[in-house]
C-alpha cells in the first residue's frame, strides 16, 4: 500500500524533490528528460530503499540526495491557534566529471559549478513568479568540492549542498 506525503514532515522533502526535478539543468545533469524520470535519481535520506542500496556506492553518478538539516526544521506558535512550520532542507547534488574535463582540475571545478549553478537558477526561476512555489522561499548554495574518490570506488565526482528554506502555515 503507498502513502502520499502529506505532514508537516513528509511534505516539505517532497515539495523539494518536485521542485529539483522540475528544474531542466538538473534533468540535463542526470540525463532524463522530464521530471517524472528525474524523480528517480532523487533520493530522500534514510527513506527511499533505493538509495540504501546505493549508498555502498555500487556506482550511482549523477544523483541528488534530500533529508533534514540537523536541528533546525520545526513548528513555532503564532498567536493561540497557529503555527508557522519550516526550517532547512539540504539537497547534496553528486556529480560524475565529464571524460573532457577529468584531466585539469580546474576545468572540472568550473564545470560542476556552472552545473550547480544553472540547477540553482532554474529552481529560482520556478519559485519566483509563483513567490513561494511548493513553499521553498530560500536558496542557498553552503558548499562545493570534490568528494573523496576512495568513498567513491575511485570515481572523480563533485558534490554541491544546497541549503533551501520551506515554510508553512498550520492554524
Amino acid at each position: 500500500m503507498s502513502v502520499t506525503p502529506s505532514g508537516m514532515f513528509s511534505l516539505p522533502l517532497d515539495n523539494a524533490r518536485t521542485l529539483l526535478a522540475n528544474a531542466a539543468a538538473f534533468q540535463t545533469l542526470v540525463e532524463k528528460g522530464n521530471a517524472t524520470d528525474a524523480k528517480t535519481r532523487i533520493f530522500i535520506i534514510e527513506t527511499d530503499e533505493e538509495f540504501k542500496q546505493t549508498e555502498d556506492r555500487e556506482f550511482c553518478p549523477n544523483r541528488a540526495i534530500i533529508g533534514y538539516q540537523s536541528g533546525g526544521f520545526g513548528a513555532e506558535l503564532v498567536g493561540s491557534t497557529g503555527w508557522n512550520v519550516g526550517g532547512p532542507i539540504e539537497v547534496r547534488i553528486e556529480a560524475e566529471v565529464p571524460d573532457d574535463y577529468r584531466n585539469n582540475y580546474q576545468w572540472a571545478l568550473w564545470w560542476f559549478l556552472n552545473s550547480l549553478g544553472a540547477i540553482v537558477t532554474d529552481m529560482r526561476d520556478l519559485i519566483a513568479p509563483n513567490r513561494g512555489y511548493l513553499n521553498i522561499t530560500d536558496i542557498k548554495i553552503a558548499e562545493a568540492g570534490r568528494l573523496d574518490p576512495d568513498f567513491y570506488n575511485g570515481a572523480f565526482l563533485f558534490g554541491g549542498d544546497l541549503v533551501l528554506t520551506w515554510r508553512g502555515f498550520e492554524g
